[in-house]
């Protein structure tokens, strides 16, 4: 089972069954999870070898910023 899965499913049980600990406990838990998969970095890196006249572009974004696009020519 997934962990968020548990989380939520934690916190829901805890709503329905009166148990405020459990309930606090599952929101918490399910929060930090979320919070956690959606910070870091993702970053790919692939080495391309080019042929004569191919061309290879490089999009860049962040977080609140503008995408910046890039382009390789061979």
């Amino acid at each position: 089972m997934k962990l968020t899965t548990y989380a939520i499913t934690a916190a829901f049980r805890g709503l329905r069954t009166g148990d405020v600990p459990l309930f606090v406990l599952g929101s918490a838990s399910a929060i930090l999870i979320w919070r956690r998969g959606r910070s870091g970095k993702k970053v790919t890196a692939h080495k391309l070898k080019l042929g004569a006249g191919e061309a290879v572009a490089l999009r860049v974004t962040g977080k609140r910023a503008a995408p910046k696009e890039f382009v390789f020519r061979a």
